[in-house]
């Protein structure tokens, strides 16, 4: 009141507008909506899905005081605060809340009704009380100074209390922190008292409710708020304060609050609180679970009771999509919300009074629907009725179609399983099955001879690689066709073993067959990757050219010098001409007989001792004169390994020698881009090296150990190649049969060290193959063909050294296939007596 003016506000619209909206017909699991544009509920309506009945509540025992208080008072007053939710609040003037919800529940299982008072702050409710207008305060914490008010029934919820701050300023979670700060308190709470009377540094703002608290942090017009964690959490949810944060709980309120919310009645009436206490006790694991479930979960589609929370602020976030797109006539939309399927409306109100409302209407799509549902299933029904009554019809005109269709089915089955000889015609009186059975027969024909011309194909293009690689070296001869028949001979008898260790071993197939021929034909596939010279190498000077050549070049130049210095000699020195003669003829023949020897260590031997091995290091002391540059004439890469600098001219020089120029460096990755980390040869410093005392030096053959590793890494070449063919699934295995003939049984072998039991029998059966072809191959230049009884000998040595297989060299022998292959490929002086006897006595 100001100079005789009066202002009087009276809310006459928000309680009519709630029962306007409970007035309209709502489909079951419908709701209703009027709220502003910041989230706030004005009113709201849920029409729930089917009406239920109330189950029985447990028995509450009474004594007799107070079953006569519950005669006398069977209405009770309870206080109902405006905006304490999810506890205690109020929408359009219906109370709302856990503690209204649990309330309820304790006043209908004694039979109490409840009057809930609202239209006051918190201050103002606690003065009904004290005057004894209430019967009972909920949802407040426990002090010393509220216990002079009345009696507290236990805590129903517990309530721990914590720090609310804007994002990134959080203090540490004691009330020391907010020393000097301003922190926003519901004016008259606990906290407020507490606060006051404890830490009176804290500068106080003091607001209406939690809500307003909340929102003085985020505008900055607080540092920092206090209250029960569900309360905070709620809001922060409900209202999208997202740049609010929370403390841990805080230790020192643990007595203000922390034990959790009671029921508060007055001192006059201990049965009333008897009465709340023993109510309590009946309660259930599922009534509290539904109460936090429809309170605490923040989930709004999740409530199990009758109606729909209504919080006061807008449950659905998606309606403030459909208000961006908003229209004038409004917008139509559909939303998922927990999983169901909705329709959402929203239209905008205009407001005389500036501020725009909007009305929301959210359908559930099933019940929109539910009133056709019922002609669709009569619809369902009558057609479901006839089709009963055509079944005979249907069946029989079916099985026209249906089994030749299928006896389609199982040809085509054949010719997807290549079995195109059992495809034949299916029988129908159908004239397009018959037309289309026709043509399958012809179709699988057709496949069947254009398989077998790319079969054909394939296998030309293999005995061609077969035949290369037995053309590119006369050391080679033709051990690549060889061992595929022999290979193919042992398999065929392993395979028509009934008993023993082949008795489960066969080919059953004849995609099995030709994989394992494919795998004989290309097991030596990589040796077209093998340097011909090497292959080739016949004396240990040899590379591309036998250097034997310039070595006897550089003996000539000594003979040579030796002759020059007689000469001069004879014209400078007085010395007769008979000693000079004799001195130049021993020179002669010492250089000569250097040579010699030199020339004999290139041809190389089974062994090569320690005394011929230092003779040579003693002739590569010897020197000579270079007067030319070394480096002239040289290709670009070879250039590479020189040394960059000329050396003076003219040059004294060792006769013999290793230079860096003779080192090839090995190559981590070939070309292909292909490691060796899968094999477990013993792999060479060096690629090559080419060094002339290094090489006449070699104890055993003409090859270094880098040159045998290069031979024998064609095995290693053989697995990348056919590792790289697209295989069709029935010959995926051949790499694995093709890449192991190398290996033994005790581990020792190339290119990967396998075991026996990582080795198939199909590989060790080409392992047989491959080297009782080698050692009675008639073709080979370098050596003369072993005899037949020699072969097996060398055979059954390696066989109790366990680098081949004993089981097949013992088929190798029962069988005589050793003496039919050597009938048909072996020299008619090769083939002699074989002792097979003693051999298969000496292996049992």
């Amino acid at each position: 009141m100001d100079n005789g003016r009066r202002v009087v506000g009276v809310d006459i619209s928000l309680d009519s507008m709630s029962n306007f909206l409970e007035e309209q017909r709502l489909l079951p699991g419908s709701e209703a909506f009027l709220f502003q544009a910041n989230g706030d509920v004005t009113a709201q309506v849920v029409e729930e899905i089917g009406g239920g009945t109330a189950e029985d509540s447990p028995t509450v025992e009474l004594t007799v005081e107070e079953l006569e208080f519950l005669a006398e008072h069977p209405v009770i007053r309870a206080s109902n605060e405006l905006d304490w939710p999810p506890f205690d609040f109020a929408l359009s003037g219906n109370p709302r809340g856990y503690s209204v919800d649990l309330l309820d529940m304790l006043a209908a299982r004694v039979g109490l009704k409840v009057q809930y008072v609202n239209g006051y702050d918190w201050n103002g409710l606690v003065e009904l009380f004290e005057q004894g207008d209430l019967d009972l305060l909920h949802s407040l914490f426990r002090t010393s100074e509220r216990e002079e008010l009345g009696i507290f029934t236990p805590a129903y919820l517990p309530m721990p209390q914590v720090f609310a701050t804007r994002s990134g300023s959080m203090p540490a979670p004691t009330l020391e922190s907010l020393k000097g700060r301003v922190v926003a308190i519901p004016e008259g709470w606990a906290t407020d008292a507490y606060l006051q009377a404890h830490h009176p540094e804290v500068e106080l703002l003091h607001v209406s409710t939690t809500l307003e608290a909340l929102r003085a942090v985020q505008d900055g017009e607080a540092d920092a708020t206090l209250d029960s964690s569900p309360v905070l959490h709620y809001l922060r949810t409900v209202y999208f304060l997202d740049d609010i944060e929370f403390s841990q709980t805080i230790p020192e309120l643990s007595g203000v609050g922390s034990d959790g919310l009671h029921f508060l009645v007055q001192p006059d009436t201990p049965e009333l609180a008897s009465i709340l206490e023993k109510a309590m006790a009946t309660l259930t694991e599922e009534d509290l679970e539904n109460l936090d479930k429809k309170w605490l979960s923040l989930e709004p589609f999740e409530q199990t009771d009758d109606e729909q929370v209504l919080s006061g602020s807008l449950p659905h976030p998606e309606f403030f999509e459909l208000i961006e797109t908003l229209g004038a006539e409004g917008d139509l939309g559909t939303m998922t919300i927990n999983g169901q399927e909705y329709f959402g409306y929203v239209a905008r109100l205009r407001s005389v009074y500036g501020q725009d409302e909007f009305l929301g209407f959210l359908v559930p799509v099933s019940e929109t629907l539910k009133p056709y549902m019922a002609q669709v299933r009569y619809s369902f029904i009558v057609t479901l009725s006839l089709l009963f009554l055509l079944i005979p019809v249907v069946w029989y005109s079916s099985v026209l179609i249906v089994r030749p269709i299928k006896a389609l089915t199982r040809e085509s089955i054949k010719v997807k399983e290549r079995r195109y000889d059992e495809v034949g015609p299916v029988e129908s009186r159908i004239t397009e099955i018959v037309d289309l059975s026709t043509a399958m027969v012809s179709m699988s024909s057709s496949i069947q001879q254009y398989e077998q011309s790319l079969h054909d194909l394939m296998e030309s293009f293999i005995r061609l690689i077969a035949t290369a690689i037995d053309h590119k070296s006369p050391y080679t001869g033709g051990h690549c066709e060889r061992v595929p028949k022999l290979a193919i001979m042992i398999a065929e008898a392993a395979s028509n073993c009934e008993h023993g260790p082949f008795a489960d071993f066969t080919f059953k197939t004849k995609d099995e067959w030709r994989e394992f021929s494919v795998a004989a034909w290309l097991h030596d596939c990589g040796k077209v990757t093998t340097p011909e010279h090497v292959v080739d190498k016949a004396t240990k000077l040899e590379t591309i050219y036998n250097r034997i050549h310039e070595v006897r070049m550089r003996f000539e130049v000594l003979l040579r010098d030796a002759e020059i210095d007689y000469w001069r000699k004879r014209i400078e020195s007085d010395r007769d001409e008979e000693s000079l003669l004799e001195e130049l003829q021993s020179k002669q023949e010492e250089i000569k007989d250097d040579f010699t020897f030199i020339a004999e260590c290139n041809l190389g031997g089974e062994f090569m001792d320690q005394d011929k091995i230092e003779r040579v290091h003693e002739i590569a002391r010897k020197t000579w004169i270079r007067h030319l540059d070394n480096r002239l004439g040289l290709g670009h890469l070879e250039v590479e390994r020189y040394s960059k600098k000329a050396s003076d001219l003219p040059r004294e020089e060792h006769l013999l020698s290793d230079r860096p120029e003779h080192i090839f460096e090995r190559r981590e990755f070939n070309s292909q881009g292909d490691s060796l980390i899968d094999f477990a040869m013993d792999t060479p410093e060096h690629h090559y090296n080419l060094g002339e005392i290094y090489n006449l030096c070699i104890k055993r053959g003409t090859l270094t150990a880098e040159e045998r590793y290069k031979i024998n890494e064609h095995i290693i070449a053989t697995i990348r190649m056919l590792e790289k063919l697209p295989y069709p699934n029935n010959m995926t295995r051949i790499p694995e049969y093709a890449g192991s003939h190398h290996e033994t049984l005790i581990g020792t072998g190339y290119p990967k060290k396998l075991k026996a039991e990582e080795i198939s029998l199909p590989g060790r059966i080409l392992a047989v193959s491959d080297v009782f072809e080698a050692l009675t191959a008639k073709d080979r230049p370098y050596k003369k063909a072993k005899k037949l009884s020699e072969a097996v000998q060398i055979l059954s040595t390696m066989v109790r050294d366990q680098h081949l297989d004993a089981d097949v060299f013992k088929l190798f022998l029962e069988t005589g296939l050793y003496k039919k292959y050597a009938e048909r490929f072996l020299l008619h002086d090769q083939i002699d007596e074989v002792d097979v006897a003693s051999y298969l006595e000496n292996m049992s």
